[in-house]
């Protein structure tokens, strides 16, 4: 009898010695699943949870708070695109967070605006592509706004049709002139090279659509023009890389973004080259973004 006694104490124990343990760190205070809304708030040394619609009750609702030391520092990452990093450390900011992304990029089709006669480039063989490397945004709180400075670079190349070419004259001046008598055309074209600085102000009219506005600064570092044609049964190739662009120019674009992928229209006020050394024109592109 003794021995039965002992037997259920010990059983009984067993099952009262979980509610005597402390509660384990990292217990789940919510879990919802399809959240409409979360937003993470600091005030002083207070730290606000809202959370507004779940994924079958859009009138759900729930708010934590927490409070932490005032220098208390936190731990933040976000991604908001494939090749985002994370930030390592950010305190606490009740107006605006950071981020800091890498791998915008775009493709897109150019033409000159107001070339001159002759100059008839093809734009389905003209592109561009650029490329920023480096973007650091600042959102506001509700992350309907950010504000958005970065490097980055640019590759533009102007096709001509086929009936012309760019070549240099005895005076070292770009020009535009036909080919050879006799001569089989294959493409002359003109290759810009720019170092970018990219500045972008981007409204969110959904967490998905997006609208976006930037300026941007060219250091045109490199230009060339080359032209191909074959000659008498022989390939000629005529190439020069002086060919007097601007050394500075803007840009400004507008684009429309759906999740990470965007159309965009460019266009620049200045000039591609110095006028009084070859063809005044502008430039214009439309195409592509990801990821901006």
């Amino acid at each position: 009898m003794k021995r039965i006694c002992l037997i259920l104490a010990l059983f009984a124990a067993a099952l009262t010695a979980p509610a005597a343990l402390p509660t384990a760190v990292g217990d789940t205070i919510v879990d919802v699943e399809g959240a409409r809304r979360v937003v993470l708030t600091g005030r002083g040394d207070s730290l606000l949870v809202d959370i507004s619609g779940s994924g079958h009750n859009a009138d759900y609702r729930f708010r934590y708070v927490k409070t932490t030391a005032d220098s208390a520092a936190a731990d933040v990452e976000r991604r908001g695109a494939r090749w985002d990093f994370v930030t390592p450390f950010e305190k606490n900011r009740s107006h605006a967070d950071r981020e800091i992304n890498i791998g915008g990029m775009g493709f897109g089709f150019v033409t000159p605006l107001g070339a001159p006669e002759g100059m008839h480039v093809d734009m389905r063989s003209s592109f561009e592509i650029f490329f920023e490397p480096l973007n650091v945004s600042l959102f506001t709180r509700n992350r309907r706004h950010a504000f958005s400075y970065g490097v980055g670079f640019n590759w533009r190349n102007f096709r001509l049709d086929g009936g012309s070419r760019f070549l240099k004259d005895r005076w070292d001046n770009l020009t535009i002139g036909a080919y050879p008598e006799g001569a089989a055309p294959d493409y002359s074209r003109i290759k810009l090279f720019s170092l970018t600085i990219p500045f972008r102000y981007r409204f969110f009219i959904t967490e998905d659509l997006s609208l976006g506005l930037s300026a941007i600064l060219n250091a045109n570092t490199y230009g060339s023009i080359e032209t191909r044609y074959k000659m008498d049964g022989l390939r000629m190739r005529e190439f020069d890389k002086h060919i007097h662009q601007k050394k500075v120019t803007a840009d400004f674009m507008l684009d429309v973004a759906f999740h990470d992928v965007g159309v965009y229209v460019k266009a620049s006020p200045f000039r591609v080259l110095e006028p009084s050394l070859g063809p005044d024109f502008r430039c214009l592109s439309v195409g592509f973004s990801l990821c901006l």
